[in-house]
């Protein structure tokens, strides 16, 4: 399985879910997956970080949460044969995710803040005290 994660980590925005990425990349790794991540802002110190680990970073163009950014992101993910693409930011809306579902990709959200709509099939929310009810989910969708 190929797995792409989209995220950024910056000064302003911290670098959290960039660690958490990270981490998540590693254990698929270790369990026969290859792994990548594309991001629109990253220091160059973390990528480079990611790169020694042995996980490939991607720069993508324009602003995140584009659309430029999300096209160049299907392209990424088509190109690298992905079966997954995970987004873990705030940036990632459902116009976002929704322009990158598709016949040969899953789509995984990780969402902490427990509120707004979703495209995707699995949304995942690390909180313990994650309240179910307050995410609208199509019918389908995973809701870890």
């Amino acid at each position: 399985m190929h797995v792409v994660f989209r995220v950024d980590g910056s000064p302003s925005i911290g670098l959290g879910h960039v660690a958490r990425c990270r981490t998540l990349a590693a254990e698929l790794r270790a369990s026969g997956a290859t792994t990548e991540l594309a991001y629109c802002e990253l220091p160059e110190a973390m990528a480079r970080a990611c790169r020694e680990e042995g996980l490939p970073v991607w720069e993508l163009p324009g602003i995140r949460g584009s659309e430029q950014d999300a096209s160049a992101l299907a392209l990424r993910a088509r190109q690298s044969h992905a079966q997954l693409v995970v987004a873990d930011g705030y940036a990632f809306d459902a116009r976002y995710t929704g322009s990158l579902l598709g016949p040969d990709v899953s789509i995984a959200v990780i969402d902490d803040a427990a509120e707004g709509v979703y495209a995707c099939d699995v949304l995942i929310n690390t909180n313990v005290y994650a309240p179910r009810g307050r995410y609208e989910l199509a019918g389908g969708v995973a809701l870890l």
